[in-house]
């Protein structure tokens, strides 16, 4: 039975690294992670392939839209309903525009006399 030179956990026979600590069973200190070792997934744009930092929507070089979550039709629905209001609002304001401007100047020019 084996035990590790470094946090002294029980290792098997014939282990190669501690499963604690990950020290090598010879004694020898882990060598540490170079500096330029990337650990996890590294996102890359699919436009034109520039690395994207993490939770960033859009890519920082070509502008390519990154958006790999799916929405329920329920919340797309409402988003579409949502926008038509939005447009027939829009649409409301632009068609009352001109009916209060003239009635403005009308008032003004009735004040003049």
């Amino acid at each position: 039975m084996a035990f590790c030179s470094s946090c002294g956990t029980k290792m098997d026979d014939g282990a190669q690294f501690c499963p604690s600590c990950g020290t090598p069973a010879g004694g020898a200190a882990p060598t540490p992670k170079s500096a330029t070792e990337k650990v996890g997934n590294i996102r890359k744009c699919p436009a034109c392939s520039a690395e994207v930092p993490s939770m960033t929507a859009i890519c920082p070089s070509c502008g390519h839209e990154l958006n790999s979550a799916q929405v329920s039709n329920v919340v797309k629905t409402f988003t579409e309903q949502i926008n038509a209001l939005d447009a027939e609002i829009a649409r409301e304001k632009n068609n009352k525009v001109q009916p209060v401007k003239r009635i403005r100047i009308g008032w003004i020019i009735l004040n003049l006399f």
